[in-house]
């Protein structure tokens, strides 16, 4: 499996796991950017637990600050998963 979500991330998986990765600049030892790779940030039993830690990531990373703009950042990182557009 291969399944790329928005511009950063992609689900692959194993014979056990479904594995969330996340795009990195590659950058030589001038620390130029040479190219693009992707590091495992997180191993996970099925897709739908993989894809709540995605959403749950994003959450932690939002700037909201009220119940009403977190619920608006939760719509919107379901809406990216679900389409698998933009950036989470």
């Amino acid at each position: 499996m291969e399944i790329y979500i928005g511009e950063q991330y992609k689900l692959t998986s194993d014979q056990m796991n479904v594995i969330i990765n996340e795009k990195y600049e590659k950058k030589n030892k001038k620390n130029e950017v040479v190219g693009y790779d992707y590091k495992v940030v997180g191993y996970y039993s099925n897709v739908t637990k993989a894809l709540v830690a995605l959403l749950h990531k994003d959450l932690r990373e939002s700037e909201a600050t009220s119940i009403k703009e977190l619920h608006e950042a939760i719509d919107d990182a379901v809406m990216k998963i679900l389409t698998r557009e933009g950036e989470l």
